[in-house]
């Protein structure tokens, strides 16, 4: 039976690779296949039965506070439902960055098939976040992309912003700024901070609320610290993360150790201490304990967040709120 790990962790596991059945224009998982060699190799073109059962066995076995498999992709749903039902605990995500024109911007013709997808889970209870790129299509949209989708009953959101450059570093035709993105968080966090709090989660608002209650932001991106999860490839393969599933990142395959050290690795060695090197002036700003500087991967050459004005506006807007409810809702928990 595998040790006891020394910490709580994750698993954050891409059955099918980067196989999709769309082709969404900001995908920045799309071409990771290149590092692993062709999609009909020993591979296969999703993670195999036993890999799969050998995952889930020794992560159960930890007999962990919590334990957390995410699926994601690429497209998992492509495994198929037999897949699935071999699996024990299952967590789907599917995309929708708004109504239909936003939508089919830069992820293809493919709305329709969303909401049918979106509609069959949930006429079978099956658990799902709706992940929404915020990209030129939205972003001026907050407010009204947040109605749209709580109108569409959907109650577990998640904001990601998409900041794609090119070779010379400017920004792409489709991707923001971090300034823009901070004005949608704003916008759509006055609509979810007036009627919707504790009925819609969203999880960037709900990571600064647990900051006011906890003391600790709970996303990867804001924590002070890389290492919540570990990231596993079709192919067995494990990385510290899924934007760094890269051959210099490769830590190596399911098996070779207990999962627990590749963990342990990821936190004490080089990508676990990559936040230290935030640039100094950041852990002089008000609002370093809400961000710590944010995702490495979106630092810029100075070490600083490229949403770091964007993060700014949105701390200033909603900290002092949160701070209020966090209150509050501590005095409930006392009485």
């Amino acid at each position: 039976m595998a040790k006891a790990p020394p910490l709580q962790f994750q698993l954050l596991i891409k059955p099918s690779g980067s196989r999709c059945n769309l082709r969404c224009t900001y995908c920045f998982y799309y071409n990771t296949d290149q590092y692993f060699g062709k999609p009909d190799d020993e591979r296969g073109k999703q993670m195999s039965l036993e890999t799969m059962d050998a995952m889930v066995k020794e992560i159960i076995e930890y007999r962990m506070p919590q334990t957390i498999l995410c699926w994601q992709g690429g497209e998992p749903t492509l495994c198929g439902l037999d897949f699935f039902k071999a699996v024990i605990a299952s967590e789907q995500k599917h995309g929708l960055d708004g109504p239909r024109d936003i939508h089919d911007k830069y992820r293809g013709k493919c709305f329709d098939k969303v909401m049918n997808a979106a509609a069959l889970m949930k006429r079978y209870g099956v658990e799902f976040n709706i992940l929404t790129v915020v990209s030129q299509s939205n972003v001026r949209h907050g407010a009204a992309v947040y109605d749209w989708l709580v109108e569409q009953g959907f109650n577990e959101l998640q904001f990601i912003p998409c900041h794609e450059t090119d070779a010379d570093g400017k920004l792409k035709p489709y991707a923001i700024s971090g300034e823009a993105f901070g004005e949608f968080l704003v916008a759509a966090f006055e609509r979810w901070i007036g009627r919707d709090v504790g009925y819609i989660n969203e999880r960037i608002f709900n990571n600064l609320l647990n900051y006011y209650l906890n003391g600790e932001p709970t996303l990867c991106t804001f924590r002070s610290q890389c290492g919540d999860y570990i990231c596993i490839e079709r192919g067995g393969e494990v990385f510290p993360c899924d934007f760094y599933v890269q051959p210099e990142n490769y830590l190596g395959k399911l098996g070779e150790r207990p999962m627990h050290e590749f963990y342990t690795q990821v936190r004490e060695e080089s990508f676990g201490k990559l936040k230290s090197q935030v640039n100094p002036s950041c852990r002089e700003c008000e609002f370093f304990p809400m961000c710590h500087g944010g995702c490495p991967r979106d630092w810029g050459p100075d070490n600083k967040t490229v949403h770091c004005e964007g993060f700014k506006k949105f701390f200033a807007v909603a900290g002092p709120r949160l701070e209020g409810l966090a209150k509050q809702l501590r005095l409930m928990h006392r009485r």
